[in-house]
């Protein structure tokens, strides 16, 4: 697999954004075609999907690009040689600290009915708790090994590959359960 870590090779931005969408879209099917009683609560994620739609997409896709990119910041800055686990570290430590802070400084705080988007949110915390770390973990694992994957790939199989998902983003985002 090709690395991403580095901050200053800018082209990985493209690989990077076509893996968040991937990973957004696989959620979002996830979460319409999920069997009857999951392990991880879906009520107040497909609320999210359903009351936000492509906003949501767009939060949860520059979500997982601000994590890898913060990440591949930390792990250039460090000097850190080239390793996949210890890059993959790296950004799952980043999106650890950054749930934490979120949740204590943003979704906990804020008023219910103050904002839309955050009632959602800790509705979304207070169905799962902390299973909610490793299903971020998971995530932010399948953005960076997707970004790896596609760096591999040629141009036109990259370009092909979003435009399928977003093709059928639209239809999946859309799907009642």
């Amino acid at each position: 697999m090709h690395s991403i870590s580095d901050y200053r090779v800018t082209s990985d931005w493209f690989y990077i954004t076509i893996a968040a969408i991937i990973v957004d879209t696989i959620v979002i099917f996830l979460t319409k075609f999920s069997p009857k009683d999951p392990y991880f609560g879906i009520t107040a994620l497909d609320d999210w999907y359903t009351r936000f739609g492509i906003l949501a997409v767009g939060a949860d896709v520059f979500s997982l690009m601000i994590g890898i990119g913060f990440a591949r910041y930390i792990y250039t800055l460090g000097g850190f040689k080239s390793s996949f686990v210890f890059f993959l570290l790296t950004v799952i430590l980043f999106q650890l600290c950054h749930d934490i802070f979120f949740f204590l400084a943003v979704i906990a705080p804020i008023t219910r009915g103050h904002n839309e988007m955050i009632d959602v949110f800790q509705d979304y915390a207070a169905e799962n708790g902390g299973k909610i770390l490793a299903a971020d973990a998971l995530l932010m694992t399948g953005g960076v090994v997707g970004s790896m994957i596609l760096k591999g790939l040629p141009t036109h199989i990259n370009v092909m590959t979003l435009i399928i998902t977003l093709y059928s983003l639209c239809f999946i985002l859309y799907t009642k359960i």
